[in-house]
Formats: structure tokens, C-alpha cells, sequence
């Protein structure tokens, strides 16, 4: 279980459900999003690790937040103490990141449909392809001028 895996599948899991209720704002709570992430895991894995998930879902949303994926009506913080995040929703850049339709993923849509299904529906593999696409590409719109 590498960390960048789960970061890269809880990317996966706070875009597709910011994607999914665009433009309305999303609440999170990290503690349901920790379970959907170990989703992909086995079930032993969660039990054993479920506070480690829950922080790596608090930096996450914070990482997403400062490199300006989403977009906030309250403070993302990434305290231990912190539950949740409300008021949360896609920026422009996050917005056009996963309405870009990637050439190398074998889905020809854009990657926010892919990720929007959540654990059910996106495969691990299809999960991780599609956040380092979005990932890359956020790179590029926010390196434009």
C-alpha cells in the first residue's frame, strides 16, 4: 500500500464526486471517503491502517485546494481533529482538467465521467491512469499564460 496510490485514488474519489455535483458545492467527510478509497484494498488493510487513510483524505483535499483544483466557500484544513470539508467545488482548472478527453485511456470520454462512478464503477488501474491525467494536464493550464 504506497502512499501516492491512495493519494492519486482519493484524487480519483474528491474530483469524480465534486465532477458528478458541478456546479453545485460537495461536503466530504473524510471518514467516508477513507472507506470508499479502501474500496480498492483489502478489507484488513482499512481496518488496520483507517486513521492513516483518513489523514492522507484531509491532505488531499488540502493539496487540491492550494494547487487550485477546487474551490471553497469555508477553510480546508488538514488537522487531525478535522471531519470534513463543506462547501466544496471544482475551479476553473479543475473543471477543465476533467472535461479533457485523454488519447491513452481506453474510455473515449472525458475523465471526470470516468472518475464520477466512484469505487463501483472505476477499476484501480482505470482510477490511477485518469488522476495522472488530470494531474498533468492541471500542470499545463496552470503553466499557460
Amino acid at each position: 500500500m504506497e502512499n501516492i496510490d491512495m493519494f492519486n485514488l482519493t484524487v480519483s474519489e474528491i474530483l469524480g464526486q465534486c465532477y458528478k455535483n458541478f456546479p453545485h458545492e460537495t461536503d466530504f467527510d473524510y471518514r467516508q471517503v477513507a472507506h470508499q478509497v479502501s474500496q480498492y484494498y483489502d478489507k484488513s488493510d482499512y481496518q488496520e491502517n483507517r486513521v492513516m487513510f483518513e489523514g492522507i483524505c484531509r491532505d488531499t483535499m488540502s493539496w487540491l485546494y492550494q494547487a487550485d483544483y477546487l474551490w471553497t466557500r469555508f477553510p480546508v484544513h488538514s488537522e487531525r481533529a478535522t471531519m470534513n470539508a463543506t462547501g466544496i467545488r471544482l475551479s476553473p482548472k479543475g473543471l477543465e482538467a476533467l472535461s479533457s478527453m485523454p488519447d491513452s485511456l481506453t474510455q473515449k470520454k472525458p475523465v471526470g465521467d470516468i472518475l464520477q462512478g466512484g469505487v463501483k464503477e472505476t477499476g484501480k488501474i482505470a482510477a490511477l491512469e485518469a488522476v495522472k491525467f488530470i494531474l498533468s494536464e492541471g500542470v499545463k493550464i496552470y503553466s499557460q499564460p
